[in-house]
């Protein structure tokens, strides 16, 4: 099989969103709230062999109003034999 440059890369983005709720058993500095950005692209450099890249983005909230960011990249190969 033949792949066309036109299908040889796939881009793809998720948002995501959670929300924990409040008990007086989880300490008061605990996960509350967060939501992420995913971005991810692969590149199918031959039939069976797929390389990709993926960017994330991150922020949680806290119940005692702190809060927090973080990002980080993810690579893939992988071969079907």
């Amino acid at each position: 099989m033949h792949i066309t440059p036109e299908e040889n890369l796939t881009e793809g983005y998720t948002y995501g969103i959670q929300v924990i709720e409040k008990y007086s058993l989880f300490a008061r500095d605990s996960f509350h709230r967060g939501q992420s950005f995913h971005l991810s692209t692969f590149w199918t450099i031959m039939e069976g062999a797929r390389m990709g890249i993926e960017f994330i983005y991150g922020q949680r909230y806290n119940p005692d109003k702190t809060h927090g960011s973080a990002s980080r990249i993810n690579m893939l190969f992988y071969y079907d034999f």
